[in-house]
């Protein structure tokens, strides 16, 4: 059975100071009362400080994980999963226990996905930790990496864009995936081979605005610019690596179609590869 871990770059947002306070605040002054003369709670500053020292948000699948999931096992694939988010989000229950799934079947997509690990892309020793965790899940073994790429939803125009979202942007998708690739292309290099499949999201899987609009187009060309430089190199014996454009917005047609390149790895993989959804336009693989 293949070892296959798929990691989704497409940031889970952390809470902001907002939503901490009205999360951790207790009904006040105002709280009670409704209508047009309601008054909003206060909230101290104690309470916004407790929140901030708490977890702001658990890790969420991303669409296309319980997609993957349906088709990995069909093909002979034990998938671990990570997505990447803030610093403030973190792993579901325990997924360092290995009572988080002791209740599920083994190896059924809500098992797996009670598993799903948290990775900050800024953090570059995280990569280390992610992959480590990864192999233990997975029995000490990895054989593929897929990389979905689906940067979240952002202003359109230039002048809305905050400095922080340009900087994380830039950080997230230019660093936190070079190493990443690195970091595989690395490790299976020293086991002696491995499979790397680089997805970029030009449609949203999950949903809402324009395909490559502001911030988006910014991440995608990250990624794509660190596809083409990979599909030009020569990696290591045994190691193989392809990339393709999803332009389908479909997560079961991808997932299916994803399943298909790692069994039946294309031949035409030295170029960036597109994917449609629709019959008889599949590009160059």
């Amino acid at each position: 059975m293949k070892k296959t871990i798929l990691i989704v770059l497409g940031d889970q947002a952390a809470p902001d100071a907002a939503t901490l306070a009205e999360a951790a605040s207790s009904p006040a002054e105002g709280a009670g009362s409704t209508g047009d003369d309601a008054k909003p709670a206060k909230v101290s500053p104690r309470k916004v400080a407790a929140a901030r020292a708490k977890p702001a948000a658990v890790i969420q699948p991303h669409a296309f994980m319980p997609a993957f999931l349906a088709e990995a096992p069909l093909a002979g694939r034990q998938v671990g999963l990570a997505r990447s988010a803030s610093a403030g989000v973190v792993a579901s229950v325990d997924n360092g226990s290995p009572t988080a799934e002791a209740s599920l079947p083994e190896q059924t997509p809500e098992a797996v996905l009670a598993t799903l690990q948290a990775w900050n892309p800024l953090s570059w020793s995280g990569v280390r930790s992610l992959w480590q965790d990864m192999e233990n899940r997975l029995d000490g073994r990895v054989d593929e990496l897929v990389v979905l790429v689906d940067p979240p939803d952002g202003p359109e125009e230039i002048l809305a864009w905050a400095a922080r979202d340009i900087e994380r942007t830039a950080l997230s998708y230019g660093n936190g995936l070079a190493a990443l690739l690195q970091e595989a292309v690395r490790r299976f290099d020293a086991a002696g081979g491995g499979t790397i499949l680089l997805v970029l999201c030009s449609q949203p899987l999950a949903g809402g605005g324009p395909a490559r609009a502001g911030l988006r187009a910014l991440a995608l060309a990250a990624g794509a610019a660190l596809a083409e430089n990979l599909l030009e190199q020569a990696l290591p014996a045994g190691c193989r690596f392809a990339a393709l454009r999803d332009e389908s917005g479909q997560a079961d047609l991808l997932a299916r179609h994803v399943i298909r390149l790692l069994t039946d790895w294309p031949k035409d993989s030295g170029k960036l590869g597109r994917f449609t959804g629709k019959s008889g336009l599949f590009g160059r693989f």
